[in-house]
């Protein structure tokens, strides 16, 4: 039976007056309740795994990022206790779109991949029952950030990682995706997929591939301001279908995850 994840954080607080284009770390550090009053609408709403405000805490990014990654796994397991939600730590990549893995000097990489183990170790230490390695570009970076966080978490933590598809359903680079999600796999992962991209319904082109990994598949589509919440609940209803995990991205608000969540249950 699918399980049901939560929609774009930063999306909710966007609709609470955070500034568009503006890291939520602010508010993680100095308006936490509302950071929980945003998951707890997700909890509200059915989700049953809701992922803390963690992607951009990496040391190399953020001078405060431990004190960001406190205050973000106290508002989720804020909103999540006594429920059924479980309370997660999402963490991005260090490479960009314009910058891959391998164009990143040595040093870089090291000092990346040392905040990946740092990160997941502050996020266990503070409530964390699961990660989720989200939004990366470039596959092999990814399988760097799923050994570096295995070795973190051991063996019984749930670890999910999704890559970012173009609308044809392979990578931003062009090339197909089955060997990289296998790599995944076999680096650590217990759950692999993709999230984010274009479109709400680009996220329908990677079917095919999913369709071939024998793991479970975890799917968090995005939206554009093109896509009407039609077409959003319409493809949630998709790939619920096929995935083991479901939810949305960047502008998938409560009120639609609530909506998916009343359709899939009834």
């Amino acid at each position: 039976m699918t399980r049901i994840l939560d929609g774009g954080l930063a999306t909710t607080l966007q609709a609470d007056g955070l500034p568009k284009w503006t890291p939520a770390d602010e508010w993680i550090l100095s308006k936490t309740d509302r950071v929980e009053a945003a998951h707890r609408r997700f909890v509200e709403a059915g989700s049953e795994i809701v992922l803390a405000g963690t992607f951009r805490a990496l040391p190399h990014l953020n001078p405060n990022w431990d004190a960001v990654a406190i205050n973000a796994m106290k508002a989720v397991t804020n909103a999540t206790a006594g429920t059924r939600a479980e309370a997660w730590a999402s963490i991005g990549p260090g490479s960009t779109r314009d910058t891959t893995w391998l164009d990143l000097p040595a040093r870089r990489r090291y000092a990346v991949n040392a905040g990946w183990r740092d990160l997941a170790a502050k996020v266990l230490d503070h409530g964390a029952v699961g990660i989720a390695l989200e939004t990366f570009v470039d596959p092999y970076e990814a399988v760097e950030a799923v050994e570096s966080v295995r070795a973190v978490a051991g063996t019984k933590v749930p670890v999910a990682a999704t890559l970012v598809a173009g609308p044809d359903g392979c990578l931003l680079d062009g090339s197909p995706p089955f060997a990289h999600l296998n790599a995944l796999v076999e680096g650590g992962a217990t759950i692999v997929g993709f999230n984010c991209g274009g479109s709400v319904k680009d996220i329908l082109s990677t079917l095919s591939w999913c369709r071939e990994i024998e793991a479970p598949i975890w799917l968090k589509p995005g939206r554009v301001k093109e896509d009407s919440d039609e077409d959003v609940l319409a493809v949630l209803d998709r790939i619920a279908a096929e995935a083991d995990y479901v939810g949305g991205c960047c502008g998938v608000t409560p009120e639609l995850i609530e909506r998916f969540a009343l359709a899939a249950t009834a």
